[in-house]
């Protein structure tokens, strides 16, 4: 009997004025054509610190690790500056990497791997058999960790589209190259279920303190 599993996001949802930001751009690519749109409801905006499958058993052990990795760390300061194309015809609205979102990433990738028991999301299971061209050092840190961005290629962003077709790309750069750099300080990370597409399905409920 194959065990039950659980597939979740790690994330941080920005201020509503940047969410607000997001989906409005979201919106624009979309009139055009894509397979994802950003909502309140359905695909909130949110910046992802890790996706992961485990075991539904280790759910207790699960929500110590994030309280180890969380408590006592200061609150982030993040800023969204720049886009950029991910492989599948993504658009990303980039984070700035900092030593500490960084240092968070890694401490919980590292502490969670062995609670997943290998088991990977099915989000991720085209690219590890090369359905999806992710390039190498993204399948050997899937292939590891249990999922592509994680340590050397980790990638803080907001996902706003991820489009049909390849010709669309420079579209969709043009309009979200529209979007200017924005600041803020985060002292929440949420515990989510992982949606379609990576998605964040409205606000989640479990939430973890920043606080030094």
């Amino acid at each position: 009997m194959f065990p039950r599993v659980l597939s979740c996001n790690i994330v941080i949802i920005p201020p509503e004025e940047i969410r607000q930001i997001a989906i409005d751009v979201s919106r624009k690519i979309a009139a055009h054509g894509s397979d994802l749109v950003l909502s309140e409801e359905s695909a909130i905006p949110h910046i992802t610190i890790h996706q992961f499958a485990f075991p539904v058993e280790n759910i207790v052990a699960v929500d110590s690790v994030m309280e180890r990795t969380f408590w006592g760390k200061k609150p982030l300061e993040l800023t969204l500056s720049g886009v950029s194309e991910y492989p599948g015809n993504a658009i990303f609205w980039n984070v700035n990497m900092t030593d500490a979102l960084l240092g968070i990433h890694r401490q919980l990738v590292k502490d969670i791997n062995e609670l997943r028991q290998d088991f990977i999301t099915g989000l991720h299971s085209g690219c590890l058999t090369g359905e999806v061209d992710i390039g190498a050092a993204r399948r050997k840190n899937l292939a590891k960790w249990g999922n592509p961005l994680t340590m050397d290629t980790f990638v803080p962003h907001i996902t706003l589209s991820v489009l049909p077709e390849a010709d669309l790309l420079p579209m969709a750069m043009e309009i979200a190259s529209e979007l200017g750099d924005i600041s803020w300080q985060s002292n929440l990370v949420f515990m989510a279920t992982l949606g379609p597409r990576g998605t964040c399905p409205g606000m989640p409920e479990k939430s973890f303190s920043l606080d030094s």
